[in-house]
């Protein structure tokens, strides 16, 4: 039996500073949109309330304040998962430094700025479209202030502050000289964010690792010089200097303060060597690595340098990729070393790239693109000059190293970095079907529409035993025999070739079995990693066909020759067909489908049985065995099991204080395929005095919605008195009324309004509002 006192901390949040509604903004299909946000105003996707954002969007919202910092309440968060995002910025560009990008139904809960502007960008690819979401704006309080003249001298213990120079919204003066440190409140380490930073010729702003000024140097930083992204220290503490000579000053610098784990050290670790070479003609040299602690350095290893004319003409190099082993973290990087030798050979240089993502075609982290020509000594001096720490800021909480040397045989000492792993909102959470463990079940034929965030936390990808080099976006399906026969499928990407700029979708696959488990997957049975040329294969299918693998010839272009013919699995140097699989009665099958490019617009993958064979798996959606609901003096707690569940993507939950009208009240992602029994609770914070009911529906990764079932919970309170206000669908004021808590349902019942949809908020006496969505029945 469960007890009460466990739900308490998952509460939803209520600002305290929200007042009744404002204006309604809805994020741009494309381009920019600038207003300053009052406390009570309401942020939408572009369908607004009710609808849904369209395809391919690229729109950004910019929000200021005239005082104070923003507060964004999601109240309604639901996008295509992995491919459809919401980037959050903490400024008044996309410059400023990201806190996070948000997919799928994971909700960014609040969201407050650190000085008074945030942005939003909002990027959906060509297929699917969902609800987006529903935020309430307010004007918080923004984190303690401190410029460098009022803290000269001063050791400050923070975890969350925002550091001015002295002008602060000003210029600073001449002939400053002042001293400030800043050390972690929570004994880890403190972490700088540069927001802003300009001064005048001739002044310094000189940044210590440790307590003082006779701490180790991280770096002197003037006129014309740009500030690291951030500074980490290796302990608690930082400490800032800076002085101003006599001509000339300017506007200084805005600095955000957090505390974060330590960067880890070099230690005794396992050391991870740069690929000279690449697997299967491709430029993936290892095969990707699952884990949040290590050593990478170049070929040459920790004492020797680095080889000659390593993919010399490569656009990037020869590349691997790391990716944490844990859910919801990111991986870190951090350098004690670069030395990169910068002489030019035939045009060709050296080249160290840090790339953002698990593929060398993600765009390179900031400052690491094209690493030449740079020394660097020890992690204060490598930070000091900008390279790194670097996190992963992709949803797969993947890095990738990326290096090519050229052949004039003069090489250098290379580099040394740590690996370590950091919690992230937006990261890899485990429970989707990047991991074979959790494989979706596929019951028959089956049109899909299945994003990727990327490889997931298990690495599966397997270059010896398996055609595919290495994972990069992967989702796996579990497969069920229900009579044998012949098994084959045609996978056609939903994107296709355009033009150079957008060559479509690169879908490979692997199929493993028969009967075998995800922890012993094996040599894969079938398997495509071939490369389709788009003169003889514009829509980029493959699959397994023995009749198309017979008679289609592709990949000429770069392996050569006539590649038609028979084969069970193919390189990059294949024609996109396999033969056709015999299967028997019982058998299971567990296939990857892996694509090569972040945000993918997904696929239809069409099975061909043949001789007899069909397919099978869990027919329901749902199985659910319980719904419950116990009330307590402050909240009710809801609570539900289901004992499997096949392609589920989420569960809604309404409440009613009649049994007819429902409005929304949260959302939870479900377990996508699950054969294990799985338990869910939430909280209501704000229950209705008297009956209260909640109807509890399933929406599968389709799209398609299922109510399950309605239970209630009788909530005896005493009425409180609120006022509720009442708008129409564009954010329109129509009623305003001080009622109590128990008359809302004949209040609005009693309203003269026509049939349709409403919002409403009832605003308590602490300030905090209950939003929510009204059915007005006639």
């Amino acid at each position: 039996m469960k007890t009460l006192f466990h739900l308490i901390a998952l509460a939803i949040f209520t600002c305290n500073c929200i007042s009744a509604y404002g204006a309604t903004y809805t994020m741009p299909i494309s381009g920019t949109s600038t207003v300053t946000a009052v406390g009570g105003d309401l942020f939408y996707d572009s369908g607004n309330v009710g609808g849904l954002y369209t395809n391919s969007e690229t729109g950004t919202y910019v929000f200021n304040t005239a005082s104070g910092c923003l507060q964004f309440s999601f109240s309604t968060f639901n996008t295509q998962n992995g491919v459809d995002f919401l980037y959050v910025y903490d400024g008044p560009d996309a410059t400023y430094p990201l806190i996070g990008q948000f997919s799928g139904i994971i909700s960014p809960g609040t969201i407050t700025s650190s000085i008074g502007s945030l942005t939003f960008v909002f990027k959906s690819n060509s297929s699917q479209n969902k609800i987006g979401w529903a935020a309430t704006i307010a004007v918080a309080t923004c984190p303690p202030v401190y410029n460098i003249q009022n803290s000269n001298g001063q050791t400050i213990s923070t975890c969350s502050a925002v550091f001015y120079d002295s002008g602060i919204n000003g210029n600073y003066l001449n002939n400053e000289n002042y001293t400030v440190t800043f050390s972690s409140s929570l004994g880890n380490c403190i972490q700088a964010l540069t927001f802003s930073y300009a001064i005048s010729a001739g002044d310094n702003l000189t940044v210590y690792d440790g307590t003082s000024t006779a701490a180790p140097l991280i770096g002197v930083y003037t006129n014309g010089t740009k500030l690291p992204t951030r500074w980490i220290s290796s302990g608690g503490s930082l400490t800032f200097n800076f002085t101003s000579n006599g001509s000339g000053v300017s506007s200084g610098w805005i600095i955000g303060l957090t505390c974060t784990t330590c960067p880890a050290t070099i230690g005794a670790q396992t050391v991870y060597l740069q690929p000279t070479t690449g697997y299967q003609s491709t430029y993936c040299g290892a095969n990707m690595v699952n884990t949040c602690s290590g050593i990478i350095t170049d070929d040459g290893g920790l004492l020797s340098n680095y080889s000659a004319n390593v993919c010399a003409t490569c656009f990037k190099g020869y590349y691997r990729t790391f990716c944490p082993a844990t859910a919801s973290n990111c991986l870190r990087i951090q350098f004690y070393e670069i030395k990169i030798n910068g002489t030019s050979f035939n045009g060709q240089k050296d080249n160290l790239l840090i790339l953002n993502g698990p593929t060398q075609y993600n765009l390179p982290l900031p400052n690491g693109n094209n690493i030449t020509g740079v020394t660097c000594s020890g992690y204060d001096n490598c930070m000091g000059l900008g390279f790194g720490p670097y996190t992963s800021s992709d949803p797969s909480g993947c890095i990738t190293i990326a290096f090519k040397s050229n052949a004039d045989a003069v090489t250098d000492a290379g580099w040394k970095a740590t690996i370590d792993c950091i919690p992230c909102s937006y990261g890899p959470k485990g429970t989707d079907n990047n991991d074979c463990k959790n494989a979706t079940a596929i019951c028959s034929n089956t049109s899909i529409v299945d994003g990727s965030t990327g490889p997931g936390l298990i690495s599966e990808g397997d270059p010896i035993n398996s055609c595919v080099v290495s994972e990069n976006f992967t989702n796996w399906y579990k497969i069920t025999i229900a009579t044998g026969g012949t098994l084959g499928f045609t996978l056609a990407p939903t994107k296709v070739y355009t033009n150079a700029a957008n060559p479509g979708d690169d879908y490979d696959f692997a199929l493993y079995g028969p009967s075998t488990a995800c922890s012993s997957l094996g040599v894969p049975v079938r398997c495509s990693y071939a490369w389709s040329s788009v003169s003889l294969n514009p829509t980029n299918k493959t699959g397994i066909s023995t009749s198309t693998n017979a008679t289609f010839n592709d990949g000429a272009v770069i392996c050569g020759g006539n590649n038609n013919g028979s084969d069970v699995s193919e390189t990059v140097c294949g024609n996109s067909w396999v033969d056709d699989l015999t299967v028997t009665t019982g058998q299971t099958y567990y296939l990857m489908v892996n694509n090569f490019y972040a945000q993918a617009s997904g696929f239809d993958l069409t099975w061909t049985l043949t001789n007899g064979a069909s397919l099978n798996c869990i027919s329901l959606p749902v199985s659910l065995t319980d719904f419950t609901c116990e009330a307590t003096d402050n909240f009710i707690a809801l609570n539900w099991e289901t004992a499997s569940e096949f392609n589920n993507d989420h569960f809604v939950i309404e409440r009613s204080v009649d049994g007819e009208n429902y409005t929304y009240l949260n959302s939870i992602q479900g377990k996508g395929t699950s054969l294990l029994p799985s338990e869910y609770i939430i909280t209501d914070n704000h229950p209705a005095p008297g009956i209260n009911y909640y109807r509890l529906s399933q929406v599968d990764n389709n799209g398609i919605e299922e109510k399950l079932k309605v239970t209630s919970c009788n909530y005896e309170n005493t009425n409180e008195e609120v006022t509720l206000h009442v708008f129409d669908m564009s954010g329109a004021l129509l009623f305003t009324k001080n009622i109590l808590t128990s008359e809302f349902s004949q209040t609005m019942y009693n309203l003269p309004l026509s049939s349709g949809v409403y919002v409403t908020s009832m605003q308590h006496k602490n300030g905090s509002a209950d939003l929510g969505k009204y059915l007005k029945l006639k």
